[in-house]
């Protein structure tokens, strides 16, 4: 993707973010945290929202995951217990902090989970947060450390569980043994990966934001529903025009947005790859 692509592909996210249709623009939204659910009991709806606190909520996130930058920061700023911290910690913990907040203004959402950069630079935070005095500091230390691995367990044990990364890696062995090349088109866009379709295999991949600016508004106008999904009604029109052959559906997906017995016309055929996370289907004229 040259320059102008990756312009082009940031401009559309902000648009989307900008119109809040993208589901990163509710992140931080207290209302979406706090959500009650009459249908479900109290300790589940408890359970979802500390669950909410934790992922969908940037400074909740923050608060309940790395307690210690919070009070590092404040040292920084107001000196405290007199310590002088060294300028080359402060640096790259002011700016990391710097770009949590301004990711975090709602026009910027579009640019990703804002703690990322927090913990790129959780080296500096440690190492600011042992120059401190009292236990206090060590305790916020050592929960952030057991919270950290924590996760990197709860992370492994899902991942080994996780249907996905089986489907995908079956999808792209498939795709590369495709002789000819493919069009494919994901619901939604990015499922098994635009980018990692387009460097794994030979074949090409459906993306507006990674197109010319005029397929783009032709595209976005004509065929999306809202992003990051298409029209499922006009997959043969797509096929006629841009030569789509190849549809990647992801099955929760189709669930949820109430297309979970959806199926193309005759003109495409089923092909058994990526059970029972997607439904892949080539066209009849390949």
């Amino acid at each position: 993707m040259n320059l102008k692509e990756q312009l082009l592909h940031l401009t559309g996210y902000f648009k989307k973010n900008r119109d809040r249709k993208m589901l990163v623009s509710s992140r931080n939204s207290l209302k979406k945290l706090f959500a009650w659910e009459k249908e479900c009991a109290f300790l589940k709806n408890i359970l979802k929202i500390g669950f909410r606190a934790l992922v969908s909520n940037s400074f909740t996130g923050l608060i309940l995951k790395m307690p210690v930058v919070l009070f590092v920061a404040g040292a920084i700023v107001t000196h405290h217990h007199g310590v002088s911290i060294p300028i080359f910690l402060i640096a790259p913990v002011a700016v990391a902090l710097a770009l949590f907040l301004l990711i975090n203004i709602p026009y910027l959402l579009f640019l990703g989970e804002a703690e990322r950069y927090l913990n790129h630079v959780a080296f500096f935070i440690v190492a600011a947060g042992t120059l401190m005095t009292g236990c206090f500091y060590y305790f916020l230390i050592s929960y952030g450390a057991l919270f950290w691995t924590a996760e990197l367990v709860a992370r492994y044990a899902l991942n080994k569980r996780s249907d996905k990364s089986d489907a995908d890696a079956k999808v792209i062995l498939w795709l590369q043994q495709q002789k000819s090349q493919l069009i494919t088109l994901g619901y939604p866009y990015h499922a098994v990966g635009v980018f990692r379709i387009m460097l794994q295999t030979d074949h090409r991949v459906i993306f507006c934001f990674t197109c010319e600016e005029v397929f783009q508004k032709e595209f976005l106008e004509r065929f999306e529903a809202d992003y990051p999904y298409v029209n499922l009604d006009l997959v043969d029109e797509m096929a006629s025009r841009y030569g789509v052959n190849c549809l990647i559906l992801n099955k929760k997906a189709l669930l949820a947005r109430g297309f979970g017995k959806w199926k193309p016309s005759d003109q495409w055929v089923r092909t058994p790859i990526g059970d029972p996370v997607y439904a892949v289907y080539t066209h009849s004229l390949l």
